[in-house]
């Protein structure tokens, strides 16, 4: 007779198992790896310290383990080819962690032309040190309190766009307050100057633009900075779907288009409304229980009373009649 007995993993088991799974060949041989040496403020552990390399080209990193005798001869955002080997491990949260050790330098290149890039990764770093803001949380609040939304839009000079929001907003465009804003996109200082008039009592700030040539401006890491320092949260409605760039990535939510973001605010409005209006009849069916059962009581309280009468005057009629016959 088979038996129904399973195996039993424990978490610890399965991550292993999933580890040893994967394996590549440079993982059983020395490479060598070129990037842009980033140096963290890591701790010494044992002798060796926790830095990253930068592709010269994507926004990719991999985190590199130096011995510390080699760690004096790096340079922060030199562009190095270090040999060495790679290994895996798995962490508490399931997730793989590749990292390089390195063993020696092969060459070094120099600062080059690669500053920009630093600077895109520590704009990166710290927006993800301060934290990304709730945008749904803070428009479904206002909302729900009958409060209008304080919307601050930057968009480009003779842009098209607007109808393109405003008609995807449609009615729910009752919800929100927007503050229109035109400055030239395709200039870092009124970009900048736009985010900076945005930075007042406003719960979020948009900028939006269509698609097109002229993207390669929100690459710029002074105004994604400028874009993390602001109090509203900061919304991206920028080209299509298959653009990207630095700016979209600090923002607290990025929408793919301009038409995307009257749609986005139409959908969260529509739901509050929705919520609100199921939550409404609910207090109302609700209501209209207490009321039945105070009405019930009453009836109950007032049958009680009056069979209690009646049998307080037949108790006393009864008694009458027995009196009489003694």
């Amino acid at each position: 007779m088979p038996s129904n007995t399973k195996d039993t993993y424990t978490p610890s088991t399965l991550l292993n198992i999933f580890s040893n799974a994967l394996s590549v060949q440079e993982e059983k041989k020395v490479i060598q790896i070129k990037g842009i040496y980033k140096k963290e403020n890591s701790i010494n552990y044992n002798g060796y310290f926790y830095d990253h390399l930068i592709d010269e080209i994507e926004n990719q990193l991999i985190t590199i383990r130096i011995p510390e005798k080699l760690r004096k001869e790096f340079k922060d955002g030199y562009t190095y080819v270090v040999e060495g080997y790679l290994n895996k491990k798995v962490n508490k949260s399931g997730h793989i962690d590749i990292c390089f050790n390195a063993i020696d330098i092969q060459s070094n290149e120099g600062k080059r032309f690669f500053e920009n890039e630093i600077r895109k990764y520590d704009v990166r770093k710290m927006k993800f040190s301060k934290g990304y803001k709730n945008v749904n949380e803070i428009l479904r609040r206002k909302i729900y309190n009958k409060q209008k939304v304080s919307i601050f839009l930057i968009y480009g000079n003779n842009s098209i766009i607007l109808p393109d929001i405003l008609n995807a907003l449609g009615d729910a465009n009752k919800h929100y307050d927007i503050r229109q804003c035109a400055v030239n996109l395709s200039t870092k200082d009124d970009i900048i100057r736009g985010l900076n008039e945005g930075n007042k009592n406003y719960d979020v700030v948009v900028l939006a633009r269509g698609g097109g040539w002229g993207l390669d401006i929100f690459n710029d890491p002074d105004i994604a900075e400028k874009a993390i320092q602001l109090e509203p949260a900061f919304v991206t409605a920028i080209g299509h779907a298959v653009d990207n760039n630095l700016l979209q990535d600090v923002a607290d939510m990025r929408l793919d288009t301009p038409t995307a973001l009257g749609n986005y605010l139409k959908e969260i409005a529509n739901d509050v409304e929705t919520a609100k209006r199921r939550e409404e009849e609910l207090e109302s069916k609700l209501k209209r229980k207490a009321e039945e059962l105070e009405k019930n009581k009453r009836e109950c309280k007032y049958k009680i009373i009056k069979w209690g009468v009646l049998l307080f005057i037949s108790g006393i009629i009864i008694g009458s009649l027995i009196l009489k016959h003694i």
